[in-house]
């Protein structure tokens, strides 16, 4: 499904809105104590709803909080490694910058370092750095500046491409007016349910409006804001890449790392929930870096369904990268140096939840087969779905 279903979502929600608008209008307009009190309940949950959450989420006056870049990661199985090192080939030679000085290094060598991502060989690679790209004449030049790739080793079974992408100019300031507004949703969203029969025992479906915190929404909105250019990056690279996780339509994990001069001393609680996380949670890694594991959604979300997102947020100093004196190189340095340690836990998360569906799926076929010799086909047939 397109932007991992999120988009769709958003269709759905449209839908079902309009089409309780549309039958509560309708109801409203019955003659009698039933069309009256339809009416009283059409005006005061579609014209004139008020809205009491008074507090403000948008950014402390003064204060900035942008993107710096987000790091995103998917697996490749070993038995792909062919695919893997045609994708690369594609890449250096069709979408290196011309932008960064940079040392590449040759076709062959890089392969062969590729190839040499084994653990269990003498001598083995842990890394492989392969370049910057960009999308120069490219539809996703509207969306990415530029992105760097890495190669990681991960197991025995599996290998990663670790991708650092850096947001052009448009999207930023999309992203940032996003971040910076004191959003508040004036709609509400349509949900099921149930409502008692007058003169008779029973329920029928119906549907009412229900109202979710605002701070929560615009946290909602940003997260499908860089998950929608997420899909898009990585559905141009899956030609290329036999991507795993994105190819079976489930979002991959990713690092959102943010630059602020916000303390986490001040009393700035919403703000901090517009973005989706809590300032009292998350790990310090020293006293200007900290590491937010959990985020919060709306109730618009599954509580159930495994969040994918990791927020890395660190206090600029207004230092120019470079010679290693600016916060900004030794928070580039922490990722590169650690990111591939967090995304083994996301993917540990996101493999145990993916497996236990499959399993409940493979319960249920079998349920539905009788063990009896003319039904072994169905059985056989199952059975090999699963190993796919």
């Amino acid at each position: 499904m397109r932007y991992y279903g999120l988009k769709h979502k958003e269709q759905i929600e449209k839908y079902t809105y309009f089409y309780a608008y549309s039958r509560a209008k309708l109801l409203s307009l019955l003659p009698g104590k039933k069309g009256k009190f339809q009416k009283q309940y059409f005006d005061y949950v579609f014209k004139n709803y008020h809205n009491l959450d008074k507090h403000d989420n948008s950014i402390p006056q003064n204060k900035m909080f942008n993107l710096y870049f987000v790091t995103i990661s998917d697996l490749i199985r070993r038995e792909d490694i062919h695919k893997l090192q045609s994708g690369v080939k594609y890449l250096l030679k069709n979408r290196t910058s011309n932008r960064f000085l940079t040392a590449p290094n040759g076709l062959e060598e890089l392969c062969k370092k590729i190839d040499q991502m084994d653990s269990t060989l003498l001598c083995w690679y842990e890394t492989t750095d392969c370049g910057i790209f960009e999308f120069q004449n490219h539809p996703l030049e509207k969306s990415i500046d530029y992105f760097t790739l890495e190669i990681c080793n991960i197991n025995s079974g599996y290998l990663s491409l670790q991708f650092n992408i850096y947001l052009s100019e448009l999207k930023m300031k999309e992203l940032n007016s996003l971040i910076s507004c004191n959003y508040k949703d004036k709609r509400g969203f349509a949900v099921q349910s149930l409502t008692k029969k007058s003169n008779a025992s029973g329920a029928y479906k119906n549907y009412s409006i229900t109202h979710y915190n605002d701070n929560y929404l615009k946290a909602d909105k940003i997260y499908e804001f860089i998950s929608k250019i997420e899909w898009e990056f990585l559905q141009e690279l899956s030609h290329y890449f036999p991507l795993v996780l994105h190819n079976k339509e489930i979002l991959p994990p990713r690092i959102e790392v943010y630059r602020t001069d916000i303390d986490y001393h001040d009393n700035n609680e919403f703000f901090w929930e517009s973005i989706g996380i809590s300032a009292y949670q998350g790990q310090f890694i020293d006293k200007r870096h900290k590491m937010f594991f959990s985020n919060n959604r709306s109730g618009r979300y599954d509580a159930t369904l495994s969040n994918n997102r990791l927020i890395y947020i660190f206090k600029d100093d207004d230092i120019e990268v470079g010679q290693l004196r600016s916060i900004k190189d030794h928070v580039y340095s922490h990722i590169n140096e650690y990111a591939n340690d967090y995304f083994l836990f996301k993917f540990l998360d996101i493999l145990s939840i993916e497996t236990g569906k499959v399993v409940i799926k493979y319960k249920h076929n079998l349920d539905k087969i009788k063990i009896k010799q003319n039904h072994l086909k169905g059985l056989v047939t199952c059975s090999h779905h699963l190993n796919l």
